[in-house]
């Protein structure tokens, strides 16, 4: 009997013995955690906006952040939301309901066959069409990123650039001289937006609308050459910026731009960032407690190491940073701010192999008119 208790005693000591032992060692730990290091030169540069070099008066910008304002002029209610960081109000009424070009197939063809389904949605979105023939009248576009929850409203401006696109295209295939100019103009706000572009969505957006207008205007090409004569020299400048773009560089820009809008909610959350661990993939269902989370973010969370990551993440143009699962939990420094960093990190790959893409389809159709006679 004696030696069961003494066994039994033996063991309640180990197990403190160990317990005081991790205790320590989370203490250790929670300590040297707290010597953050410094910001370095270069993430203290991307903490900083990129200055504006556009008038506010000459930036589309504006006009396309307010472009669904109900009340007010559009480039009069996208400054004001912008400069007070509002996100855009529920924009005006258009439809939805638009035909669009398929994924794969002649976009050409396809309009051209339904040409009474385009009529009806051009009828219903008038002042739609009349906007965006107003926003791509302006000579530069200069994306103004303010927070991560402010971002324009991409669908009154998709569907009034889709229709202006088949407006254009119906008058192409009638031989209407303006309509050719009109396409023109259109392809030259979307290079001008997608190089103005400061974020990864506002570029893909650019990208797609690019990579349609190309695909049309290689189509005339090959079915109504004559027709794409008067615009061949024009036409040939506005793809230029594409064929020349400097994909490495380009995607840098737009990976400065991603990191000043996730620093903006990490900055904000300070310490606190424990608080929002179970918002996301950490603890989905909530089973661990908000005491928990703080005192394991105040412990183990470096935010100035966490700003150095993020940044040498977003600097490599968004290649992820090694994030094995036991790994980064168990990392001795800062393993929430590696959690946050890994977690925020996105789908790199389809970015720049858009780009190289809309590139290469630039460089294809510069060709094209080349041989044009």
């Amino acid at each position: 009997m004696q030696i069961a208790l003494r066994l039994v005693r033996w063991l309640a000591w180990t197990l403190a013995a160990l317990l005081a032992l991790v205790l320590v060692l989370v203490l250790i730990l929670g300590i040297l955690n707290h010597f953050d290091e410094n910001l370095e030169p270069t993430t203290q540069a991307w903490l900083k906006p990129e200055p504006q070099t556009v008038s506010p008066q000459g930036n589309a910008y504006f006009y396309f952040y307010g472009f669904g304002s109900r009340d007010l002029d559009p480039a009069a209610a996208g400054k004001l939301w912008v400069e007070q960081n509002q996100a855009p109000q529920k924009p005006i009424a258009f439809s939805y309901d638009r035909p669009k070009c398929p994924k794969t197939g002649s976009c050409l063809d396809y309009t051209l066959a339904h040409r009474a389904e385009f009529d009806v949605s051009i009828a219903a979105n008038t002042e739609i069409l009349k906007r965006y023939q107003a926003l791509i009248a302006y000579p530069r576009y200069e994306e103004v990123i303010t927070s991560i929850n402010n971002i324009p409203q991409y669908a009154p401006i998709s569907t009034g650039a889709g229709l202006y696109l088949a407006q254009q295209t119906f008058g192409i295939a009638a031989h209407q001289r303006d309509a050719g100019n009109n396409l023109l103009h259109h392809l030259q706000f979307w290079t001008e937006a997608l190089h103005g572009s400061r974020s990864l969505l506002s570029a893909m957006i650019a990208a797609a609308q690019l990579k349609q207008t190309m695909q049309v205007v290689n189509e005339f090409i090959e079915k109504q050459p004559t027709d794409m004569l008067p615009i061949k020299v024009e036409l040939r400048a506005a793809l230029q910026p594409l064929t020349t773009i400097d994909q490495q560089k380009f995607m840098t820009h737009l990976w400065q731009g991603e990191f000043y809008l996730t620093a903006q909610v990490l900055q904000s959350m300070g310490h606190n960032i424990g608080d929002a661990m179970g918002d996301g993939p950490l603890d989905q269902d909530r089973s661990i407690p908000d005491k928990t989370k703080s005192a394991f973010s105040w412990l183990f969370y470096q935010p100035n190491a966490t700003l150095n990551l993020l940044r040498r993440s977003r600097e490599a143009n968004g290649t992820p940073i090694s994030c094995d699962p036991v790994r980064t939990m168990l990392h001795p420094i800062n393993p929430v701010g590696r959690i946050l960093v890994c977690i925020s990190q996105p789908d790199t790959s389809k970015y720049g192999e858009r780009i190289a893409a809309m590139r290469q389809s630039a460089i294809q159709l510069t060709d094209k008119l080349d041989k044009l006679h």
